[in-house]
């Protein structure tokens, strides 16, 4: 009796050591994002935002795991469950499995708006402004619609709307980073608009649903590892179905 309180006693502390280091890892991380100069590219806002929603996963099966996996005496009911089925428990091991996943996910959600916001070829935050950007999608495609679906021009109208699309692109080119318009063109970024939107709010809507869909079966008390796996395969399957999305629609009609 002796020896398994010692071994309860040392999962708790095992538990809210790693905790402790977990809080502590993600403060200090929070800390250089809003103080300081990014050392990194990706050490920016939105890996800092990223950090914390990513971290709401991590806490709530952090939570779960304490109150169902080691309080004594639902311990003692999993055990005896196991027993019956022939299998060991070991209380190290469902730390793991309730440990690993959620971490994945929040590394997931990091990656998710690095990779929406910062390597956007965008200015402006593609959370913030989306109607610009559709407007400035809309200009473009408009013009060209306009402008050069009538068919054969006149040697002296073509160089007229060659110029009057120099000064729409360059206005547009406000909007869009330097470097970007280098590497791809003002005009080849602006017809990626539709997809980076998408990809962008396909992402914010899986986070936003398996957010609420954690917090409910946090109190039902109906989560589970497996629920995280779940989890990362509903965001690649959104990435993957707006990216298809957000491609195809635009360009094929």
């Amino acid at each position: 009796m002796e020896q398994q309180k010692m071994k309860k006693q040392i999962a708790h502390g095992i538990f809210w050591t790693l905790f402790i280091v977990y809080i502590l890892l993600n403060c200090t991380l929070i800390y250089f994002c809003l103080t300081t100069e990014p050392v990194r590219p990706w050490l920016t806002k939105s890996f800092m935002a990223g950090l914390i929603l990513g971290g709401l996963f991590v806490l709530i099966a952090m939570y779960h795991f304490h109150s169902i996996y080691l309080t004594p005496y639902l311990e003692e009911e999993i055990k005896s469950e196991k027993e019956e089925r022939g299998r060991r428990t070991n209380i190290y091991v469902f730390f793991a499995m309730w440990s690993i996943p959620p971490l994945i996910v929040q590394c997931c959600v990091i990656l998710g708006f690095v990779g929406t916001v910062t390597l956007s070829p965008l200015k402006g935050n593609i959370y913030f402004q989306p109607y610009r950007y559709g407007q400035i999608y809309k200009k473009v495609e408009n013009f060209n619609t306009t402008e050069l679906g009538r068919g054969v021009f006149a040697k002296d109208e073509l160089p007229k709307i060659l110029e009057r699309k120099k000064m729409l692109l360059d206005t547009v080119s406000v909007y869009l980073k330097a470097d970007s318009i280098k590497r791809w063109g003002a005009e080849a970024i602006v017809y990626y608009i539709p997809l980076l939107i998408a990809l962008a709010f396909s992402f914010l809507g899986v986070l936003v649903y398996t957010l609420k869909d954690a917090s409910f079966r946090l109190h039902t008390e109906d989560l589970y590892p497996r629920t995280y796996v779940g989890y990362l395969i509903r965001f690649l399957m959104a990435l993957t179905i707006s990216i298809t999305i957000g491609y195809f629609l635009p360009y094929g009609t």
